[in-house]
């Protein structure tokens, strides 16, 4: 189970996204971003944000 897990699960998208997102969050906070330039930052060039998980999804009452 271990290997399955470092071959399949473990990396950026999945198991080490809590790093990764450590990572965006640090880098953002040292360029003095607010969180709105730095969502915003990630969409102009294409690139997920770490940690974030699925897409949120709206429900109309």
């Amino acid at each position: 189970m271990s290997m399955l897990y470092q071959v399949f699960i473990k990396g950026d998208r999945f198991g080490g996204a809590l790093d990764g997102a450590a990572r965006q969050f640090s880098e953002a906070l040292d360029k003095g971003w607010s969180p709105m330039q730095f969502v915003n930052e990630q969409r102009r060039i294409g690139k997920h944000i770490m940690g974030i998980g699925h897409r949120v999804k709206s429900v109309c009452f």
